[in-house]
Protein backbone atom coordinates (compact mmCIF):
# COMPACT_ATOMS: atom_id res chain seq x y z
CA UNK A 1 0.00 0.00 0.00
CA UNK A 2 1.68 3.31 -1.19
CA UNK A 3 0.33 6.20 1.25
CA UNK A 4 1.02 9.97 0.22
CA UNK A 5 2.12 12.48 2.93
CA UNK A 6 -1.56 13.26 4.18
CA UNK A 7 -1.74 9.29 4.75
CA UNK A 8 1.54 9.03 6.83
CA UNK A 9 0.33 11.31 9.32
CA UNK A 10 -2.49 9.71 9.46
CA UNK A 11 -1.61 6.02 9.37
CA UNK A 12 -1.22 5.25 13.39
CA UNK A 13 -4.50 6.83 13.91
CA UNK A 14 -6.17 4.86 11.49
CA UNK A 15 -8.12 1.06 11.14
CA UNK A 16 -6.10 -0.59 8.33
CA UNK A 17 -8.51 -3.18 6.50
CA UNK A 18 -7.66 -4.64 3.19
CA UNK A 19 -5.87 -2.20 2.34
CA UNK A 20 -8.19 0.66 3.36
CA UNK A 21 -7.21 3.56 5.35
CA UNK A 22 -10.36 3.59 7.66
CA UNK A 23 -10.66 6.86 9.63
CA UNK A 24 -13.79 7.48 12.49
CA UNK A 25 -15.61 10.91 12.06
CA UNK A 26 -13.27 12.88 14.02
CA UNK A 27 -10.06 12.07 12.66
CA UNK A 28 -11.96 12.08 8.89
CA UNK A 29 -12.39 16.05 9.46
CA UNK A 30 -9.22 16.39 10.70
CA UNK A 31 -7.72 14.59 7.37
CA UNK A 32 -9.76 16.98 5.67
CA UNK A 33 -8.47 20.04 7.33
CA UNK A 34 -4.75 18.66 6.90
CA UNK A 35 -5.61 18.27 2.94
CA UNK A 36 -6.96 22.02 2.68
CA UNK A 37 -4.16 23.44 4.44
CA UNK A 38 -1.33 21.65 2.06
CA UNK A 39 -3.50 22.11 -0.62
CA UNK A 40 -4.40 18.65 -1.70
CA UNK A 41 -7.26 17.72 -4.13
CA UNK A 42 -10.23 15.52 -2.71
CA UNK A 43 -11.11 13.01 -5.17
CA UNK A 44 -14.17 11.38 -3.13
CA UNK A 45 -15.27 9.83 0.31
CA UNK A 46 -16.16 6.06 0.85
CA UNK A 47 -17.83 5.24 3.87
CA UNK A 48 -18.19 1.83 5.32
CA UNK A 49 -19.45 0.11 8.18
CA UNK A 50 -17.80 -2.45 10.00
CA UNK A 51 -19.74 -5.44 11.65
CA UNK A 52 -16.84 -8.09 13.24
CA UNK A 53 -14.61 -8.92 10.57
CA UNK A 54 -16.24 -7.45 7.89
CA UNK A 55 -16.52 -4.54 6.21
CA UNK A 56 -19.45 -3.38 4.61
CA UNK A 57 -19.70 -0.18 1.76
CA UNK A 58 -21.84 2.91 2.51
CA UNK A 59 -22.67 3.62 -1.21
CA UNK A 60 -25.39 5.81 -0.42
CA UNK A 61 -23.67 7.86 1.95
CA UNK A 62 -20.53 8.77 0.09
CA UNK A 63 -18.97 11.11 -2.56
CA UNK A 64 -17.63 11.26 -5.53
CA UNK A 65 -15.72 14.40 -7.10
CA UNK A 66 -14.17 12.42 -10.47
CA UNK A 67 -17.10 13.02 -12.52
CA UNK A 68 -17.65 16.40 -11.61
CA UNK A 69 -14.48 18.02 -11.26
CA UNK A 70 -15.15 21.52 -12.77
CA UNK A 71 -18.58 21.36 -10.94
CA UNK A 72 -16.96 22.11 -7.43
CA UNK A 73 -13.79 24.21 -6.31
CA UNK A 74 -11.09 22.61 -3.96
CA UNK A 75 -12.62 24.75 -1.48
CA UNK A 76 -16.48 22.85 -2.55
CA UNK A 77 -14.96 19.87 -1.88
CA UNK A 78 -13.33 20.58 1.66
CA UNK A 79 -16.95 21.93 3.11
CA UNK A 80 -18.78 19.05 1.20
CA UNK A 81 -16.79 15.99 2.76
CA UNK A 82 -16.60 17.66 6.08
CA UNK A 83 -20.55 17.48 5.77
CA UNK A 84 -20.71 13.75 4.84
CA UNK A 85 -18.45 13.16 7.66
CA UNK A 86 -21.44 11.82 10.62
CA UNK A 87 -20.53 10.80 14.35
CA UNK A 88 -22.36 7.41 14.37
CA UNK A 89 -21.32 3.80 16.12
CA UNK A 90 -19.33 1.15 13.38
CA UNK A 91 -18.93 4.28 10.66
CA UNK A 92 -15.06 4.77 9.12
CA UNK A 93 -14.32 6.60 6.34
CA UNK A 94 -11.73 6.77 3.57
CA UNK A 95 -10.48 10.04 2.28
CA UNK A 96 -9.68 9.68 -1.31
CA UNK A 97 -7.16 12.38 -2.59
CA UNK A 98 -4.32 12.48 -5.48
CA UNK A 99 -0.75 11.31 -4.52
Amino acid sequence: MILNKIEKLFEKKALNRYGLLLLKDNQAAEFIDECEKQGVNILGIDVFQIIGDNIQPLMDLGIDFTNCEHEYSRSDRYNMGRNKINNRDNIYYEIVTEL
